[in-house]
């Protein structure tokens, strides 16, 4: 069977936490995303298991990691209705720190993710997690360093969005991370994203009881890669009998919550 080829540089793909692993800051990928019943990951992981491996990036003993993200919007939640009008090139600001067990990790990070259409270009920095106060506070983003700017780009990008837009925290999403990376092909990620639910904290480390599941009896997995998709993730896809969908875990957070009615219908793969 032929691999799908697709016209990107060949990079290797995210690695998103680790001891002795640099932190990426720089991707330029194809996204592509898969909500499955939960009890279907089972099988599509074994289904997949020869060509895949524990990403190197995962703590010593562990299989999964936490992810939070601080989500920025409009007053009039303006990316989040590009998301569902179904806008093609559209961006998301946030910010996200990760937690294995108790401990979060000891840095976090600035991001803005582009995308247009399963294209991703995404860019972020780190920042010392004990100045997000200080931004939060004030919203400038020269508050999250002591020193320069690590990217002034970046920084005059968001200082753009929040002249033009006003935009500000409006939502917190955590969820479970499985990470596996090809065991030949480096430039191919699976993960699968469970146990998603979200509040309306400003806060990137708040852990009060007022979350609310987002997408229960469901597993989001995506595939990220560069170059050409894999004959077994193809295989796997039919196998399973699966369809890409367009899902935001910020966007499904939203309606979740109650801040924001749904106006898009939201399909499963059920088979």
């Amino acid at each position: 069977m032929k691999p799908i080829k697709f016209d990107l540089p060949e990079k290797v793909l995210e690695r998103e936490k680790g001891s002795t692993i640099a932190p990426k800051l720089h991707f330029q990928r194809f996204e592509m995303k898969y909500v499955i019943p939960t009890e279907m990951v089972d099988a599509v992981r074994e289904y997949i298991r020869s060509f895949m491996e524990k990403d190197p990036s995962l703590a010593p003993r562990a299989s999964t990691y936490d992810v939070h993200s601080l989500y920025f919007d409009s007053p009039l939640f303006y990316y989040f209705s590009q998301k569902m009008d179904g806008v093609r090139k559209r961006k998301k600001i946030r910010l996200r720190v990760y937690r294995t067990g108790p401990d979060f990790s000891p840095n976090a990070f600035f991001e803005i993710k582009r995308k247009n259409d399963v294209v991703v270009l995404k860019d972020r920095f780190i920042f010392e997690p004990k100045r997000l106060p200080g931004f939060l506070e004030t919203l400038e983003i020269e508050s999250l360093f002591a020193g320069p700017l690590p990217d002034l780009e970046l920084a005059e990008e968001y200082r753009e969005e929040r002249m033009l837009r006003s935009i500000q925290p409006v939502s917190l999403n955590v969820y479970t991370r499985e990470p596996l990376l090809g065991r030949f092909n480096k430039n191919i990620r699976v993960t699968f994203d469970s146990n998603i639910r979200t509040t309306g904290s400003d806060s990137l480390f708040y852990e009060g009881q007022d979350f609310v599941s987002v997408s229960p009896g469901f597993t989001v997995m995506e595939v990220k890669f560069t170059g050409s998709l894999p004959f077994y993730i193809v295989d796997a896809i039919r196998r399973f009998s699966l369809s890409a969908t367009s899902y935001s875990k910020y966007c499904q957070g939203m309606i979740a919550y109650g801040k924001i009615l749904p106006h898009t219908p939201l399909i499963y793969n059920h088979s």
